[in-house]
């Protein structure tokens, strides 16, 4: 369900973004759905780095530090600040605004427009090393993660989840 999450107070700091020139300007993209989709459209903040003055990123708050490793560029904000008085002042002027699931939109419109890549994400080295050396502990061979529930609403998880059994 689209802009289920839609924070208000983003949608009255600036007009929405239509995909005009963003050259000279501001941009404050949001996540408005759940936190696999927020990590999914952040592929697309690079491009809007590098076509902005400014870019800010209102995200989910357990992505603040992801994103602010992986997008040092921009300003990286949790999505709570924009319901604050002193997060808006922090944030600044803004030009425009767009939900992250309205930025492919404009910028993946054709197979061409999606970048060649070895990632846009950058894990934190420290848990990395932690991970390594508690998956070592198992021995050699190839170790596989299965995911089994999803979802943060209890009826999201019923239809997105299964028994880890089955």
């Amino acid at each position: 369900a689209r802009f289920k999450k839609r924070p208000t107070a983003a949608t009255q700091v600036a007009p929405v973004w239509d995909g005009t020139s963003l050259s000279g300007r501001s941009l404050l993209v949001y996540g408005e759905q759940g936190v696999g989709d927020e990590v999914m459209f952040a592929s697309c903040v690079p491009e809007l780095v590098q076509q902005a003055a400014r870019v800010v990123l209102a995200c989910e708050p357990r992505l603040v530090p992801l994103f602010q490793r992986s997008f040092p560029a921009a300003m990286v904000c949790s999505i709570d600040d924009l319901q604050r008085s002193g997060g808006r002042r922090r944030i600044g002027d803004i030009d425009f605004q767009i939900a992250a699931g309205s930025v492919p939109r404009y910028t993946r419109l054709t197979h061409e427009a999606f970048p060649h890549h070895n990632g846009y994400l950058q894990a934190d080295e420290t848990k990395v090393q932690q991970l390594r050396e508690r998956l070592d502990l198992l021995g050699p061979g190839t170790k596989i993660g299965i995911s089994w529930k999803g979802g943060a609403i209890v009826e999201e998880q019923r239809r997105r989840s299964t028994d880890l059994a089955d």
